[in-house]
């Protein structure tokens, strides 16, 4: 009997070894269910799926694009690998080349049975695209996987470039979809281009969105909605930060600090002496190159002067050429700070050279002027 049970066990565990290994490789259709289903691919999967490996529990991701399999999985393997040191925990990672856009590639991948969807911006799809509405590609994702038949709560986070596609997928596609699926739409052009104002206006926030953004140091944990002051007099290594919806979202090292007790009571506070001093400075700005972030990275700038009365002098450099460089900014008195933008749809291997070429272009620039470069 003992025996039989054993070929059994190891009869299903060699099935379902060959089942995930043929899916890896798109031979068949993959059964799954609660994975996280990832459309096209550009540069930010890789960081995405990376962080996914710090789940407390193994996930799997399945991607799926029209990119050629090999190449993604290249790029995935040279990306974990450099990162497996930091305690990252397993990942399932299924590739499969086919199209979003297709409904049986979508079952094939069982994205009705996903956690979640997550439809990036096709970035070489979006560079040959002759089409009035820069959205259009991830709208149209989205209208098919919400189309599916799906009895789960899911999930679908989609990639915008345009501020107008959040109103048109939340009355439009949004009003017509199922209950149970929830649509997120995402701008990171806009929250990469408020950042890198901050930062730029406040350099000391680089530290603080690093360990924010990083799976190093503190995190933030979500748990059910307590009373601050309560919470701080009971609990010692966790700080409540913000009450939100039944929750309330506290910093800790670990998840097992947030229910760490005191022992002894909180000490007695005492006030803090803080001495005058002028918060904020002018500002001289000089921006080298252009790309969809600088129109946030400007606005954030006016917000910044009109709330804080402020002046900051922007200057814009569009051009890499040395001499055209040493004109603009020969007329300038002082540079405190430089940014570097890469323009829109480089190759994924030359937006690196692209900043380095400008950057050392300006080397003796920056130089005159003491300037910091971001």
């Amino acid at each position: 009997m003992i025996t039989f049970s054993g070929g059994i066990i190891a009869y299903m565990a060699s099935l379902f070894a060959s089942v995930i290994d043929a899916a890896r490789q798109g031979r068949n259709k993959a059964y799954l269910y609660d994975h996280i289903l990832i459309l096209n691919w550009n540069h930010k999967a890789l960081e995405l799926i990376n962080d996914y490996g710090h789940d407390d529990e193994t996930t799997t991701v399945v991607i799926m694009s029209d990119r050629e399999k090999e190449e993604i999985e290249r790029n995935l393997k040279r990306k974990l690998t450099e990162n497996r040191h930091r305690g990252q925990k397993r990942l399932n990672i299924i590739v499969r080349q086919g199209d979003v856009f297709s409904k049986s590639d979508l079952e094939d991948v069982s994205a009705s049975r996903a956690r979640a969807v997550i439809v990036l911006s096709d970035e070489e799809a979006a560079r040959g695209q002759m089409t009035y509405h820069k959205d259009i590609l991830a709208m149209k994702t989205v209208m098919l996987v919400c189309s599916l038949e799906t009895t789960i709560e899911q999930t679908v986070i989609v990639e915008i470039k345009d501020p107008d596609s959040a109103a048109l997928i939340k009355n439009k596609i949004g009003k017509e979809t199922p209950g149970n699926i929830h649509i997120l739409t995402i701008m990171p052009d806009e929250l990469m281009g408020r950042l890198i104002a901050q930062t730029l206006l406040m350099p000391a926030l680089n530290n603080v969105y690093q360990e924010l953004f990083s799976f190093d140091g503190a995190e933030f944990y979500a748990i059910e909605e307590r009373d601050v002051k309560d919470y701080l007099l009971t609990h010692d290594k966790a700080i409540p930060i913000y009450t939100l919806e039944g929750k309330t979202y506290v910093l800790a090292e670990n998840r097992d600090d947030i229910h760490s007790l005191r022992r002894i009571g909180p000490a007695d506070p005492k006030p803090l002496k803080i001495r005058s001093y002028t918060r904020y400075q002018p500002l001289n700005l000089v921006i080298f190159g252009t790309n969809r972030k600088l129109d946030y990275i400007l606005d954030s700038i006016r917000l910044f002067e009109r709330e804080n009365q402020a002046k900051v002098e922007v200057t814009m450099v569009s051009s890499n050429d040395a001499k055209t460089i040493r004109e603009q900014t020969g007329a300038i008195d002082k540079i405190d700070t430089i940014l570097i933008l890469s323009e829109d749809f480089l190759m994924d291997q030359d937006v690196d050279s692209e900043v380095l070429v400008t950057l050392l272009m300006i080397q003796d620039v920056a130089r005159e002027h003491s300037a910091g470069k971001s």
